[in-house]
C-alpha cells in the first residue's frame, strides 16, 4: 500500500467519477506493475492503459484522499505513512521517486 501511496502522491489524481488515475512513467516499464499485483491481491477492479491505471474502488479513492490529499498544491504525506514500519516507508518513497524523481548514488 505504501508504493501506491507513493505513486499517487507524485502524480496521481482522483476522479469525480469514483476511480483513481495513475500516469504511467513510460510504456512498458515496471512501475505500476506492484499496484497491479495489489490490486489482484485484494480483488480491486482496475484497467491499464499505456498512459495509466485507473482503479475502481470508493474505498481505496478516500483512502488516498485521507493519506495524500487531493491537487499538486494540497497533497501531503500522512502521520501514519511517516510513523508506519519501514516496508511501508520503503514502498512509499519507491512509488514516489520512481514516478517523478531519481536516486544518484
Amino acid at each position: 500500500m505504501g508504493y501506491m501511496v507513493g505513486a499517487y502522491c507524485t502524480k496521481g489524481s482522483l476522479s469525480n467519477n469514483g476511480y483513481v488515475s495513475i500516469p504511467n512513467k513510460d510504456a512498458g516499464s515496471n512501475y505500476l506493475k506492484p499496484i497491479i499485483t495489489w490490486c489482484k491481491r485484494y480483488n480491486i477492479t482496475y484497467k491499464q492503459s499505456d498512459q495509466d491505471i485507473r482503479i475502481y474502488s470508493t474505498i481505496v479513492r478516500h483512502l488516498l484522499f485521507k493519506l495524500g490529499g487531493k491537487l499538486s498544491h494540497n497533497k501531503y504525506v500522512n502521520e501514519l505513512i511517516i510513523y508506519s514500519n519501514k516496508e511501508c516507508q520503503k514502498g512509499f518513497l519507491d512509488g514516489y521517486i520512481g514516478g517523478d524523481g531519481s536516486v544518484d548514488v
